[in-house]
């Protein structure tokens, strides 16, 4: 059947709760009793009017006539939308979209839908991969570890050029804090944050420069870069059991 002016449009909303209860709503007053059902009246298409649903569109909206305030648990809903044409006793049927509901919004009588194509679903990342390094980030509440335990404060020495600097009364290893970062405490740069390319002896280099120049007896901390290994963890940080990897998982070559 070819929509035509003698037919009759009119659009049917399926929604069916994550309590598993279907609620109908239509944008036509008469129940459509050949379909065998009963449909609350009220449902009017929003933006939807003016930008058709397709499965292409991240999201649209729709308003939905409430019968019952409690009907407003639609959160996760899936959604199934229906164009109807009638001519006498001709009916066509199609499903026009298929979604979900991604947040509601009360308005007056009526509540406002934001829906968005099922296929966004398919989108969201459902579990993780065996990995043999660590997924989380240094500090992050995966990791645990608390950034304060592990700064190292201290001072600016010397500057030899805008990347490079050797600070007082650091002894750890070569390499100890690449990757990690500086946090200036005062002077012209206080609270910037630069990366560490690598650091030897008592001296830093940057990744990149700081915004101001950088002075002797500047105060800075120094926090050491994680490689997200299970040596790392155990070796320089002290937090195996938060290790979030699978180091001995067989890797093939």
């Amino acid at each position: 059947m070819h929509p035509h002016n003698t037919y009759q449009l009119s659009f049917l909303a399926e929604i069916l709760t994550i309590d598993q209860k279907i609620h109908r709503f239509t944008s036509k007053i008469n129940t459509f009793v050949h379909l065998g059902h009963t449909y609350k009246p009220g449902l009017s298409f929003g933006s939807i009017n003016r930008a058709p649903l397709t499965t292409n569109q991240t999201s649209a909206s729709i308003d939905l006539l409430l019968c019952d305030r409690s009907e407003l648990n639609f959160i996760d809903a899936e959604i199934h939308i229906f164009s109807i044409w009638e001519s006498g006793p001709e009916t066509k049927v199609d499903n026009i979209f298929s979604g979900f509901a991604l947040s509601t919004k009360l308005n007056g009588e009526s509540v406002r839908l934001l829906v968005a194509p099922i296929s966004l679903k398919l989108m969201n990342r459902i579990g993780s991969f065996y990995s043999p390094v660590c997924r989380a980030q240094l500090g992050d509440n995966r990791c645990k570890k608390d950034l304060r335990s592990i700064g190292v404060i201290t001072t600016v020495s010397n500057v030899f050029e805008s990347r490079l600097i050797e600070v007082l009364h650091v002894s750890e290893s070569k390499n100890f804090f690449q990757g990690g970062h500086i946090l200036f405490q005062e002077g012209p740069n206080s609270g910037q944050i630069c990366r560490i390319y690598e650091n030897y002896d008592r001296n830093i280099r940057l990744h990149t420069a700081p915004k101001h120049k950088v002075s002797p007896s500047d105060r800075i901390t120094i926090f050491p870069g994680c490689k997200k290994t299970l040596e790392d963890c155990v070796e320089k940080f002290n937090n195996a059991i938060n290790f979030r990897g699978e180091p001995f998982i067989h890797q093939q070559k």
